[in-house]
């Protein structure tokens, strides 16, 4: 019998043995948390190794040899885009770029029962279905098999997720090829689908009301980003309502990587050197260590890994700026080393586990204690406001750093 991981940690999710498994024999199943693992069906497999072969997770550190060849902050120059987008809009660039080409992409949606799941477009109309963040793991589901198709068939594909998932479609695909662009994302861990799932159900359940949309991040009208908001239905009634990242317990605990999967506590992708062709995420802290830069928009990283990627960058319709590892890493650690495991996170899923979504959040409110309040007050602060008073600050420390040299 092949056994495909000793322990959980050693197991990403990504899928890979689920899609080159050439007897269907390996589904991917929820543990009692919610985690996604490979179960092989013994009546039907031929124990061919090809799933063991497949999995990099456990050799990845001897694969990553990918350094970046430049680094910059951009955003895009397409205000719909942009603004469909959870901060610089890189991806919709890229994607774009492929499209024009009559290519193929893939990446991660949230479909109508707020489950999350990779999928394809061929069409420039359908970007907006993958654009955004989304805080939960995604399953590639059969799209490594898809993707070899369209390759085959010469198309233009690209392949965008998590560092694991980029890579494990790497190890699936064996051979390299031309018309593959891949763009794996600034990864802060993953929780659960099933627990995603079950928070969303619980908020239904506790307000009465019929969630229609849910957005991780959002914008403000001068392109800031923002927390998230989610739409929904109420005595018939279409509203919104935003989404405060401390005062709301999945936002606060995937914030403080307390809700991850047991393998993104020692990821090796947690690095500089990287899978994909592009690496794109968040650009946090991009006002403290590119003062001389005055702008309002949200701002993404990306970083260029290869020549493959350098080329379609002369191509993308991005204001970029030039930038260094040291400044982008200053507040992505997730660049330099993954999270260590706490006790809490522990605990979390435990209660998770016997009490469902409603022990979580009571753990969640009785832990804040008088706090709470004071989140309460925080959270009806503008974000807008909050932004120039960081920038204020921010103004003024360099004033008296300047003064004081």
């Amino acid at each position: 019998m092949v056994l495909l991981y000793e322990n959980k940690e050693n197991c990403c999710g990504c899928g890979a043995c689920h899609n080159i498994c050439p007897k269907n024999a390996i589904s991917m199943i929820k543990d009692e948390y919610g985690f996604i693992y490979p179960n092989i069906n013994k009546t039907i497999c031929i124990e061919c190794g090809l799933c063991k072969k497949v999995c990099v997770f456990q050799k990845a550190v001897e694969r990553l040899n990918q350094k970046p060849i430049a680094i910059f902050a951009a955003y895009n120059k397409n205000e719909e885009i942009f603004f469909n987008s959870s901060s610089g809009g890189i991806f919709g660039a890229i994607a774009t770029e492929v499209l024009k080409n009559k290519g193929i992409v893939f990446g991660a949606t949230m479909r109508n029962d707020k489950k999350v799941e990779h999928l394809f477009i061929d069409n420039i109309i359908d970007i907006k279905k993958l654009q955004g963040s989304k805080y939960v793991q995604s399953s590639t589901n059969l799209t490594f098999r898809e993707v070899k198709m369209f390759l085959e068939m010469g198309k233009e594909v690209l392949y965008t997720g998590t560092p694991c998932q980029i890579d494990a479609l790497k190890s699936y695909l064996g051979n390299s090829y031309d018309n593959l662009l891949t763009v794996d994302l600034v990864c802060h861990g993953v929780p659960s689908n099933q627990f995603f799932h079950d928070y969303i159900s619980w908020l239904e359940s506790k307000f009465k009301i019929q969630i229609t949309d849910y957005k991780f991040r959002g914008k403000s009208k001068n392109g800031f980003c923002t927390q998230g908001y989610l739409e929904y239905i109420k005595n018939g009634e279409k509203r919104k309502k935003s989404i405060n990242f401390s005062f709301d317990y999945y936002s606060y605990y995937f914030k403080e990587k307390l809700i991850n999967r047991d393998s993104c506590y020692k990821c090796p992708y947690a690095s500089s050197n990287r899978p994909g062709d592009f690496t794109i995420g968040d650009y946090w802290g991009f006002d403290e260590v590119h003062p001389e830069i005055k702008t309002n928009k949200a701002v993404s990283v990306l970083i260029v890994n290869n020549q493959k990627a350098l080329k379609v960058l002369n191509c993308l319709d991005l204001v970029i700026i030039e930038s260094d590892l040291a400044k982008v890493t200053r507040r992505n650690k997730s660049l330099c080393c993954s999270p260590a495991m706490s006790i809490e996170r522990n605990i979390i899923l435990e209660i998770y586990k016997s009490k469902g979504a409603e022990g979580v959040f009571r753990y969640y409110y009785n832990r804040l204690g008088m706090k709470k309040y004071l989140l309460f007050a925080k959270s009806m602060i503008p974000y807008e406001i909050k932004i120039r008073v960081k920038r204020l600050n921010l103004l003024l420390n360099n004033m008296f750093r300047i003064i004081k040299n």
